[in-house]
């Protein structure tokens, strides 16, 4: 690990903790908790592609790898959700939700409304995790189709998201006390004239996927 990969398990770590907090207060039961529930998918899918990097460090190191190995199948699925539902509203997503719940026809223009911003946000999400189906058209991940306004579907969900995350954030925390005290930033050392003067020459430039 670098310090470069360092600063992005703090990041990590900072925005799973902040929603975390958020769901242990209030849940999904506003607008506010549709934004964190989007952030923590976000940061799930962010720590997925993060841990391929580092497998390769597990040989030594296995004290992480025994933390996150659990919940692969579950990194898999928020990953899915970031994809279809957050990162961009997928438009056969949105197609398929109308199909499942028509109430959306009659709401599709109040959605300034925060009680159908929430209602809208959660059929979309039901949708996208009832199509996380393999190929035989079985649920990959829950053992049945998923209506949220439905009480033990809704918590079947949020203890998904709630072992999801927890589990991440002790993943991110033993790769913190692994690697911090190994990899010293050079702010440690004081103010650094040489690395002040490089950084006045900085040369940015757009970043490529």
């Amino acid at each position: 690990m670098n310090l470069a990969q360092l600063i992005q398990v703090g990041v990590h770590w900072a925005d799973l903790v902040t929603v975390d907090s958020h769901f242990t207060a209030t849940g999904i039961r506003d607008v506010e908790g549709c934004v964190h529930l989007k952030a923590a998918l976000i940061a799930l899918a962010n720590v997925a592609d993060f841990e391929l990097k580092l497998r390769s460090t597990y040989k030594l190191h296995r004290g992480p790898s025994a933390v996150i190995k659990p919940l692969y199948k579950n990194l898999e699925f928020a990953k899915y959700l970031r994809n279809k539902f957050v990162g961009h509203i997928h438009s056969d997503l949105v197609g398929k939700a109308i199909e499942w719940q028509p109430a959306l026809r009659q709401i599709a223009g109040r959605l300034g409304e925060p009680k159908y911003a929430i209602l809208v946000n959660l059929w979309l999400l039901e949708t996208a995790i009832n199509t996380y189906l393999d190929e035989a058209g079985k649920h990959k991940f829950f053992d049945s189709e998923t209506d949220l306004l439905y009480p033990p579907d809704c918590e079947r969900f949020l203890g998904f998201l709630e072992i999801t995350v927890r589990g991440s954030i002790a993943y991110l925390k033993a790769l913190n006390d692994l690697w911090a005290p190994k990899l010293r930033s050079d702010d440690d050392a004081g103010f650094d004239l040489e690395l002040a003067m490089k950084a006045g020459m900085t040369k940015f430039k757009y970043l490529a996927q």
